[in-house]
């Protein structure tokens, strides 16, 4: 399954070794997100789209009982086709999918994600500019249009957090 073109693969490599790209962080919801790891009973995490890695660092340091993997197109070595888990963590990452492809994205969560997981997005265009000139968020869209995507791929899901152009979704398989 396609989930990204290859002229876009190298746009992220080069934002990521760049150093512009994958900062953002899951910690702020952690609260939220470790609640629902409780819940689910949920040991294993793949954060997808794991930009620097911010995620697996606090949860080695914070909650080093969980097994966190990485994935992120966009990164060497961090690249490689991710196995399931039992939650996935999606911090900052679909409103960077290319249109066409946000449906398969959401197709390959599903395939990977075994219990549950928290699914982060932003509402709004981004501050920075791909080097084409295209707004780095390429799929920028309502919550009511990312719940509907979300709400026809998995059987529960909760509008668990919107606020200032942000919209938190907590999943349970």
């Amino acid at each position: 399954m396609i989930t990204y073109s290859d002229s876009y693969k190298k746009e992220l490599v080069n934002k990521h070794k760049a150093g512009i790209w994958g900062v953002a962080d899951a910690i702020s919801r952690m609260d939220y997100i470790t609640k629902h790891l409780l819940k689910l009973e949920a040991h294993t995490i793949l954060d997808y789209g794991c930009g620097k890695g911010s995620f697996k660092k606090y949860m080695s340091q914070n909650l080093p009982n969980y097994s966190v993997s990485e994935y992120d197109p966009g990164i060497e070595g961090k690249d490689i086709p991710p196995k399931p888990a039992d939650y996935v963590v999606c911090w900052d990452v679909m409103e960077h999918i290319e249109p066409e492809y946000v449906d398969n994205v959401i197709t390959h969560i599903q395939g990977l994600m075994l219990k549950g997981g928290y699914v982060y997005i932003c509402l709004l265009p981004a501050q920075s500019l791909l080097c084409d000139g295209r707004n780095a968020h390429l799929t920028v869209q309502s919550s009511d249009w990312w719940l509907d995507k979300f709400n026809k791929a998995f059987n529960k899901v909760e509008n668990a957090f919107q606020s200032r152009g942000h919209l938190g979704l907590a999943i349970t398989r």
